[in-house]
């Protein structure tokens, strides 16, 4: 190996190692993938030219790839992205909204959804949002939640929500589509999670077809594609295409990777082609694991019998086990399944370890998953010390902004300890990431409830972006 290339160094000895892949990208380190389509990669690496197309003006091969996806998620135009959901969050609510207008947002919302309300100078209002205690996770937003903060603020141009959120969980966008339409608003949604749902009836419908006018998606989620590859969707002729156009051209990179662009394109007909039969028979997979685990341990997962009629649906695919009932936290069995059966989840969370499986996986994979938790919970014992009704997300006020988002970016700054913060404007948004809920958002005021989530967090071992040494950054008083 290279002696000076540390990061190269590092990710080819992880890469080397045996271990099964619960994480994205969802092609599981090329498995999704045969042996010709790996060949001579770096062939793919062009730039454009007369035979390459341009992903800026499309005309050629980019323009069928576009035409094919609008095909499959049935919208009335599809783009391709190579800087992730984040850049297609950015365009659309770029396209939607002006500066000083005002949007809508759900509170388990993605940071770059508050990070985009700065640089574009959008003002962000929460809507209420409910918990659900059981498992210590956000419910997807309801029409219901919407409402009430409609009637407060019936000059948004639009409501941005997420579904499906992190751990599966889908709101029901037709409702919430008819409401938002009726006060002559846009409905954006943040499907990053969500860009597998298209190729079988197993799974929740999209929201373009459910009446979203502009959503996002990581094919890089769900889709045996790259990381940083997504697909934004619009639904409606509410969206002025030209604008958005424009603003997708605007914040995409001049140069983007035909490499990604490629294994975008390749996995969106991996899935076209064989979809609906692995995915089927890996929903089937984790069915069948979920019934042997769930008889024989105390482990719960999340899905709509336990949830009821809360949400629009949950992804079968998306493999969240709760280890309330068990003395140890999600954090440390999700550790517990790296270390010691070599099982790497994408995520974990005080109650929960969150498994994505997708197209790359296979049946040996769920098979390894499903012994290994069977084995590991009889050494953690039943008793877990945080109560299965101890709500660890706190419920935080919907409309807490004190200065919008740009302002407070602009202003000058200080930083305080986390525990001297309470009642201060945040220069930063803080998140518990992944799943990369706002916890504080940037220009809200910190409320001891905030600051008590946030240190639990820490102390539990998850990671916190926008705090270091127990500091967070205040506007200067």
């Amino acid at each position: 190996m290279p002696k000076y290339s540390p990061l190269y160094n590092s990710i080819r000895k992880f890469s080397k190692e045996e271990h099964v892949s619960f994480y994205m990208p969802g092609h599981k380190q090329g498995s999704a993938y045969d042996e010709d389509m790996l060949k001579d990669v770096f062939k793919l690496d062009v730039t454009e030219l007369k035979d390459t197309d341009d992903l800026h003006n499309p005309k050629k091969a980019i323009k069928e790839t576009l035409l094919e996806l609008a095909k499959t998620y049935l919208a009335k135009e599809s783009f391709l992205l190579v800087n992730g959901s984040t850049g297609g969050i950015q365009a659309m609510l770029m396209a939607a909204c002006k500066s000083g207008d005002t949007v809508i947002i759900d509170r388990s919302c993605h940071r770059s959804v508050i990070n985009s309300c700065a640089i574009f100078g959008v003002i962000p209002v929460f809507a209420r949002q409910r918990i659900i205690a059981e498992f210590g996770i956000y419910a997807p937003v309801s029409a219901d939640d919407l409402q009430d903060t409609i009637n407060q603020h019936p000059e948004a141009k639009a409501v941005f929500i997420t579904s499906p959120s992190y751990y599966g969980l889908c709101a029901d966008i037709s409702k919430i589509a008819e409401l938002v339409h009726s006060h002559n608003m846009m409905l954006l949604v943040d499907e990053a999670h969500g860009a597998h749902f298209a190729y079988s009836d197993k799974f929740p419908k999209g929201s373009i077809i459910e009446g979203a006018d502009m959503c996002v998606q990581s094919s890089h989620k769900t889709l045996p594609a790259p990381n940083q590859t997504a697909f934004l969707h619009v639904g409606s002729n509410r969206i002025d295409i030209d604008r958005l156009k424009q603003c997708i051209s605007m914040l995409e990179t001049t140069s983007p990777s035909y490499i990604l662009m490629c294994y975008a394109d390749l996995g969106h007909s991996l899935m076209k082609k064989n979809g609906k039969t692995v995915m089927d028979k890996l929903v089937s997979e984790v069915d069948l694991l979920k019934r042997e685990v769930g008889s024989k341990t105390k482990l719960n997962f999340v899905d709509e019998t336990l949830i009821g009629g809360s949400i629009a649906g949950v992804d079968p695919l998306r493999l969240v086990i709760n280890f309330s009932n068990y003395n140890i936290t999600g954090f440390k069995a999700g550790e517990m399944l790296s270390r010691e059966y070599k099982i790497i989840p994408e995520m974990a969370d005080l109650y929960n370890v969150v498994c994505i499986i997708t197209y790359g996986n296979k049946k040996e994979d769920i098979k390894k998953l499903q012994f290994a938790l069977l084995d590991m919970v009889k050494n953690v014992g039943a008793g877990f010390h945080a109560r299965p009704d101890e709500v660890f997300i706190p419920n935080l006020p919907e409309n807490n902004s004190a200065v919008n988002p740009q302002n407070a970016f602009n202003s000058d700054g200080e930083c305080v300890l986390l525990k001297d913060s309470i009642n201060r404007i945040s220069k930063a948004s803080v998140n518990v990431y992944p799943p990369g809920a706002c916890a504080i958002a940037l220009g809200e005021r910190i409320t001891e409830g905030a600051v008590d989530y946030i240190s639990t967090m820490i102390k539990a071992g998850a990671n916190v972006i926008g705090i270091e040494d127990w500091k967070i950054i205040t506007v200067k008083r």
